[in-house]
């Protein structure tokens, strides 16, 4: 029978979501669970490349063990099994619908390891009778989580969670921002602006969806990595509605996007972007009930316009000609919008050329 290897490359939410559903396939089918715990590969991440590296984890679990009711799961080097015969989740699960579990297993079984890398549950682990909410639930509060972070967020919520609990906000910002201002221009155009949008909650849209759906909460917990976001929502709600959760480790870091997931994961209430596994990982295993407002791309393009202004970045107007044409082509619904026609003539005027491949467009008449 394989090693089951629960393996993520990339951001904590994902990571987490992939370790629980690694979880739930082990106990159905009584296999040996590691967790490799490998290098983040993204680079706008981080600026110092410090995120989530392969030798940080303890900064997330309080030892090499990740759950508490079971000991032997634990965090491995990757280069434990760099000889044994593998098979990736990822390369078969395309294929998982059609698929019999007789021949799923004569895969599966074909294997020393079993990369467990997707944030996806394996369908035949229904056959369990409980539900994936169920079993995340449940195996997220078997998790040793570091006990600082653990102590600061009961510390934090303690201070706004009264009898309707509290209302928290997850802003990404960091890689996004370094993604539209510094990533090469055939990856923000071809992948990096649709990341960027579906990532990226502006200010404007969450502070009007609590005013419009959440408009009896009085306690707010804000979970960024940019503190502007915090003193803007200081000052248009006033403080006493308002606490930050940046406050705590102001240097952000691991143990910064941990304390904001159990932020998340415990509140009642949670704002979200349009996509994001880190929120969903919240949402999966928690007791909130999600707002998400969609993809605001008006308030996403001023937002992100006024930020590329004050970078000064390299190679100006082609960043703002994907920013706009991606506006353009996602506002597809509001034809006859005057901000959409404003897009589209902004990224004709900005770079011709990247505006035309962008909207399948030869010139602002549409020939």
């Amino acid at each position: 029978m394989p090693v089951i290897a629960a393996s993520r490359p990339d951001g904590l939410g994902t990571r987490l979501l992939t370790i629980l559903h690694a979880r739930a396939w082990s106990d159905y089918t009584n296999d040996k669970l590691v967790v490799f715990w490998e290098s983040l590969a993204d680079v706008n991440y981080s600026e110092n490349g410090v995120l989530l590296q392969a030798d940080d984890y303890q900064d997330i679990f309080s030892s090499d063990s990740v759950f508490t009711d079971r000991a032997d799961i634990q965090v491995v080097p990757y280069n434990s099994f760099a000889t044994a015969s593998k098979v990736h989740l990822s390369q078969i699960f395309g294929r998982l619908s059609s698929m019999t579990k007789e021949e799923f297993f004569s895969i599966y079984n074909n294997c020393e390891v079993f990369i467990y890398d997707l944030p996806f549950p394996i369908s035949f682990v229904d056959d369990l009778g409980t539900s994936a909410f169920n079993r995340n639930a449940k195996y997220w509060d078997a998790i040793g989580f570091a006990d600082d972070v653990v102590e600061a967020a009961r510390t934090l919520t303690s201070l706004s969670d009264g009898d309707s609990g509290y209302t928290a906000v997850h802003f990404r910002r960091g890689d996004m921002l370094n993604a539209l201002s510094r990533s090469s221009l055939s990856h923000l155009q071809n992948v990096g602006i649709t990341q960027v949008f579906q990532r990226y909650l502006p200010v404007a849209t969450a502070i009007s969806t609590i005013s419009s759906k959440l408009s009896s909460t009085r306690r707010i917990l804000v979970c960024s990595e940019d503190r502007e976001i915090s003193q803007r929502f200081q000052s248009l709600l006033g403080e006493e509605f308002h606490v930050a959760s940046s406050e705590i480790f102001p240097h952000g870091g691991n143990k910064a996007a941990l304390l904001d997931l159990l932020i998340l994961a415990n509140s009642s209430s949670l704002v979200t972007p349009f996509k994001s596994f880190f929120s969903e990982c919240a949402v999966s295993i928690g007791k909130c009930q999600a707002y998400n407002p969609g993809l605001d791309c008006v308030n996403i393009v001023k937002e992100l316009d006024s930020y590329l202004e004050s970078t000064g970045a390299a190679e100006m107007a082609q960043r703002k000609a994907i920013l706009y044409s991606c506006g353009y082509m996602n506002m597809w619904h509001m034809p006859d919008d005057p901000f959409r026609s404003w897009l589209l003539s902004s990224a004709f005027a900005s770079d011709h050329d990247i505006a035309g491949q962008m909207t399948g467009l030869s010139s602002l008449s549409g020939k």
